[in-house]
């Protein structure tokens, strides 16, 4: 049996896995190192019958070599979200793509061939900031309730305002400027456009990887699927670039899962 444990900058993800199979999981708010310990034990998994902690994410670079007399691998982030990747979906190659705070992209080869492809700074953390600054609020479910009622043609320049039909592979309802015309634009338009503008940017960017890594599979994890209202215009950009991605069941815990096969 492992435990494998995910340090995200946002959240902290927890895994129990015993011969590829998922027994337990839970994501909590982001921790320290020095917290570990304390919060292992608070999820009265079965400690005893472990054989191992398998940590990744950016604080575990950090950790000790063993914890609560329990041997400690450490594994590397873009082995765990590439591996985790393929392990959620059943994929043997697939472009992993991991959602968080931020975005990484990763090449999942076969024979376990992890490649960090590219990447982006636009991911949940852009959309948290920004709802803060621009709607005060920073809670998820009350975005995503905004944006439900938003509009895009309130805020974002369309390919139609400007040649007055689509151009090229963009429809007319394509975004030609984000937040190009949000004078008259409400809290909810704006909820929406926030969203809208790193859905899409991440859309370009992985299709753009996607070609550039000859991948056709496209495998999406990570927290912030778990906003309806991003996912939907994501998927949807994937469909106008002519990319088609999935996202699995378990694409919230993906990385810890990825995690535990690495360090198995």
């Amino acid at each position: 049996m492992l435990l494998g444990i995910d340090l995200g900058a946002s959240t902290t993800d927890f895994v129990l896995m015993e011969k590829g199979r998922v027994l337990k999981k839970k994501s909590i708010e982001a921790i320290s190192l020095a917290e570990l310990e304390k919060e292992i034990l608070s999820l009265k998994w079965p400690l005893s019958s472990v054989k191992r902690f398998c940590i990744t994410g950016g604080k575990s670079a950090s950790a000790k070599k063993s914890m609560l007399g329990i041997p400690v691998k450490r594994i590397g982030e873009i082995k765990a979200i590439g591996a985790g990747g393929l392990f959620v979906s059943g994929k043997k190659s697939a472009l992993v793509v991991s959602l968080g705070t931020g975005t990484c992209i990763v090449n999942a080869k076969r024979q376990g061939k992890f490649e960090h492809c590219s990447g982006t700074g636009v991911g949940g953390g852009t959309l948290l900031g920004l709802s803060v600054q621009s709607l005060g609020t920073k809670e998820l479910k009350e975005i995503n309730a905004l944006a439900q009622k938003g509009r895009l043609s309130k805020v974002d320049l369309l390919v139609e305002d400007i040649v007055g039909k689509g151009i090229g592979k963009l429809p007319g309802n394509a975004t030609a400027a984000n937040f190009a015309k949000c004078k008259k634009a409400g809290r909810n338009d704006v909820a929406l456009g926030i969203i809208n503008m790193v859905a899409e940017t991440n859309a370009v960017l992985v299709s753009l990887a996607a070609e550039k890594c000859g991948q056709k599979e496209i495998v999406l994890t990570g927290k912030l699927l778990a906003v309806p209202v991003f996912r939907q215009r994501l998927l949807a950009a994937f469909k106008m670039f002519g990319k088609k991605a999935i996202v699995p069941g378990d694409y919230g815990i993906a990385t810890a899962a990825g995690a535990c096969v690495c360090g198995g």
